[in-house]
């Protein structure tokens, strides 16, 4: 069985290597003839098997380049929905971030208001978009727009920072408790002077006190002047700032010397009886812009 497999094989080979008629034909240049080229049926032979292992090859590589593009595609798709997955992760993170601005915004809007400040306007509202597909583009702006809010909102906290620090330095420098406790004997205002009987203006308060009670300074302040006079006796003039002045008179004793600092509450002399007075008393004064003022409009818990 063997050998008449064999001798088929033989056989059909020397039916190609028999003489053949088959040819190509090459046309030559204009003004040449044609140029006929015969194929032996052994070089046709040869032709197809070159012919077929370039095919061959050719589909293998074709084959492997798809199976590599494949691989690549896949990797491409894999990156893309990471990339699609990590930009939604930014923008809900982004979309945090504006919230917890836009809260504190308000915060920030509603201090100024108590503190008096200039607030700035709101600005609500996003850009839009949509959460489930955010692009590139979307979380850029959406950052680029939280990046200029929180610069407008670091500018009116530095402002608002500075404008408690004002209105704080104004409260302590303000007059607004009692230099002592004790019986008002004259009031501000046009009164008989006690020695003459002449009208006079009275500058201050007359607190009534037993000789030696501690008389507290009234709000912050230093001590500019202290001295004795005929008329006030022993005295302490204190500067509050923003043009306030505070002063205390017919003092027996003073406590404090000049540019001294002080805080409100603090002892700058007990009283007394010395200068041009009756009794014992404090004459306490309250100056405004070089004008004086009447104290009790300065004592937070006066009773009239």
């Amino acid at each position: 069985m063997f050998r008449r497999a064999f001798s088929g094989v033989v056989r059909a080979l020397r039916r190609f290597t028999q003489p053949g008629r088959a040819r190509i034909v090459v046309l030559g240049a204009p003004g040449g003839g044609p140029r006929e080229f015969r194929l032996t049926p052994f070089r046709s032979v040869v032709a197809g098997l070159l012919t077929l292992g370039v095919l061959g090859g050719a589909t293998h590589s074709a084959w492997l380049l798809a199976g590599g593009l494949r691989g690549d595609i896949r990797l491409l798709v894999e990156e893309r929905d990471s990339l699609r997955e990590l930009s939604r992760g930014y923008a809900r993170d982004t979309e945090r971030m504006a919230d917890r601005l836009q809260t504190l915004e308000v915060q920030m809007r509603r201090l100024a208001v108590l503190a008096g400040a200039e607030p700035v306007a709101p600005r609500m509202g996003g850009l839009g978009g949509t959460l489930g597909a955010p692009g590139y583009d979307y979380v850029a702006e959406r950052i680029e727009d939280l990046s200029g809010r929180l610069a407008t909102l670091d500018r009116q906290g530095a402002a608002l920072e500075q404008v408690m620090m004002e209105k704080s330095l104004l409260l302590s420098s303000t007059p607004s408790v009692w230099p002592v406790r004790g019986y008002v004997s004259s009031s501000y205002g046009r009164r008989p002077d006690p020695f003459t009987g002449e009208i006079e203006m009275h500058y201050g308060l007359d607190i009534s006190a037993d000789s030696g009670t501690p008389v507290r300074v009234t709000a912050d302040g230093v001590v500019i002047e202290t001295g004795t006079s005929p008329t006030y006796g022993r005295y302490v003039v204190v500067s509050h700032g923003f043009d306030r002045t505070t002063r205390y008179a017919h003092l027996s004793r003073v406590l404090v010397r000049r540019s001294q600092r002080l805080q409100r509450g603090a002892f700058v002399g007990e009283v007394g009886s010395t200068g041009r007075t009756r009794s014992p008393h404090l004459h306490y004064e309250v100056w405004v812009n070089n004008r004086a003022r009447d104290p009790r409009d300065f004592i937070l818990d006066y009773t009239p």
